[in-house]
Parts: C-alpha cells; sequence; structure tokens
C-alpha cells in the first residue's frame, strides 16, 4: 500500500525516524501486539496501540518544533494518510489463548469484539485530537484460516476454524459501524473501511497460488520459522510466508485491491486512492 502512495523504499520505524523522514511517514507497527495492552505479551514485549498512539504525540511535538508553529504543522498532518490495520492479534494472541489470557472468561465472542472496538475508537478519537484526518482502517482477516490457528484447534477436515471466523466478523461488522459513526462525529475527518475479510473470498488458485494451508518456510512450535532453515524455492506460490504472516506475494494482491477497489465490498465508503486525493479543507 505504501508503495502505491509513491513511497520508494520501506517507511522507518518510530524509533529510527529523525529529521526530514519525520515528514516523510513513520511506522508505528510492532510484532504480535494488538489493540489491548496485554495482547501478545507471552511473547516478549511489544508496544500496544495505546503506546503507538503516545508515540505518535512524541512525532507531532517533533514535527511542530521542525515546522516552527502549530498552523503548519497540524496543515501537515491533516494531508497525511493514516493507515491502521490492528485486531488479528487480540484474537490468534490474546482471546483464543486461555492458557495465557483470561479475555475468553471474561466476555463472550461478542462482547470481546465490542470490548475492543470501544477501545479503538478512543484511540482513534485520540489521534484526531493529534491533527489526524485521513483514517484508513483495515478489519480482521480470516484469521480461521491461517496455518497456525488450524494447527492449534485442529480442522476436521474443514478448510478453516469457523468459530475464529465468526470472532472476525463480529469485529469487523462493529468496526465497520464505528467507521460511520467516526464520519459523523469528527468534523473535518474522512474514514475508510477496508473489507480484508471480504478479500479474502474466492479461490487463491486462481491468482497462481498452489499452497494456501502452509508456510513457505519450515516453522517453530510457535509457528515462526525455523533459524538457518533455507524457505521454500518458490515463494510467489505461497500464501502464508510462516505459520502467521503472509507472503510478499499475498500482501501485494491486498495492497492493489486496497488501493483501488476492484469489488464495491472491499472499501466503504471509497478506496485508499480516493482517500489520499482527498483535499480534508474542501470536504
Amino acid at each position: 500500500a505504501a508503495e502505491h502512495l509513491g513511497f520508494d523504499n520501506p517507511i522507518p520505524p518510530f524509533t529510527t525516524a529523525k529529521g526530514e523522514k519525520l515528514l516523510q511517514g513513520i511506522n508505528y507497527a510492532s510484532g504480535s501486539a494488538g489493540i489491548l495492552d496485554e495482547t501478545g505479551k507471552h511473547l516478549g514485549h511489544n508496544v500496544a496501540l495505546g503506546t503507538q498512539v503516545q508515540n505518535h504525540q512524541i512525532t507531532l511535538s517533533r514535527i511542530v518544533a521542525r515546522k516552527g508553529d502549530n498552523e503548519t504543522a497540524a496543515e501537515h498532518l491533516n494531508a497525511c494518510v493514516y493507515y491502521m490495520a490492528i485486531g488479528s492479534n487480540d484474537y490468534l494472541n490474546n482471546y483464543f489463548l486461555p492458557d495465557h489470557y483470561k479475555t475468553s472468561n471474561e466476555f463472550s465472542v461478542e462482547e470481546f469484539a465490542t470490548h475492543l472496538i470501544s477501545t479503538y475508537g478512543d484511540r482513534i478519537r485520540t489521534l484526531y485530537g493529534y491533527g489526524a484526518r485521513k483514517i484508513a482502517v483495515v478489519g480482521v482477516g480470516k484469521i480461521g484460516c491461517v496455518p497456525r490457528t488450524m494447527d492449534l484447534f485442529g480442522t476436521n477436515g474443514t478448510k478453516c476454524i469457523q468459530n475464529v471466523n465468526l470472532a472476525a466478523q463480529y469485529f469487523n461488522k462493529q468496526l465497520k459501524k464505528l467507521v460511520v459513526d467516526l464520519n459523523k462525529e469528527l468534523k473535518d475527518a474522512k474514514l475508510i473501511y477496508i473489507n480484508s475479510y471480504g478479500m479474502g473470498d474466492g479461490d487463491p488458485t486462481i491468482l497462481g497460488f498452489k499452497f494456501i494451508t502452509r508456510g513457505c518456510c519450515n516453522p517453530r512450535g510457535d509457528g515462526q520459522c525455523v533459524k538457518d532453515k533455507a524457505p521454500c524455492s518458490s515463494r510467489r506460490e505461497y500464501v502464508f510466508w510462516d505459520s502467521f504472516h503472509p507472503t510478499e506475494a499475498s500482501h501485494r494482491t491486498f495492497a492493489d485491491r486496497t488501493y483501488k477497489s476492484l469489488l464495491p465490498s472491499d472499501s466503504d465508503p471509497f478506496d485508499l486512492h480516493s482517500l489520499a486525493a482527498l483535499d480534508i479543507g474542501k470536504h
């Protein structure tokens, strides 16, 4: 998606972005992190969404210092696209790991989605307060079809774990409603919803993928790649790199439809290309 928006190189992480790079895009993502602070912590330290938003406040102060005043900094931020893809780990590295987390005992699947969306909405409102005006939020994909999920739950002959996919559907339904509500609530802001779950429909083999349910590399017990082991030689044919993460080929297919919708259901109310082109001052 970043390439489509004109970035020639990977967007630098918050920890290394300095000087002029502050004005050219920053990546706040953190492996295994989620909307909730505790998500993924059984795997070690990560930076949850709340802290990512706090880090953006630090970035904001640095941008103000470079621009010289709040108004000029605000104009810069108003033109930026905020791309938010988070939530999968709150299920795969929290709710569906009862040995590590209590959430599945505290919340029904529907209640957990409500809890996540409430927290997510608060984070987006905070970003709006910092100057965010163009925001793309990505729904949770078909996490019941991830190799690691199928290994943990067992498929009994089915293609995916339906109750895990159902959890994603509950989340996405509420996230889409949140986008509608925030578009009414937040003056001069425009949010779009990207339907990653729906983009997972259809037959991946049509796109040239041959291996759908196992990763390109040899996975360890935790689903990550075994160190120093050669991966597959034909990674373009794999949907997944390891037991969790899609390959570059899979990401590119998704990014193309995210930037310019193939179907009307891919994004709502419009796609990333249209969001980036908006002049918020005129809408």
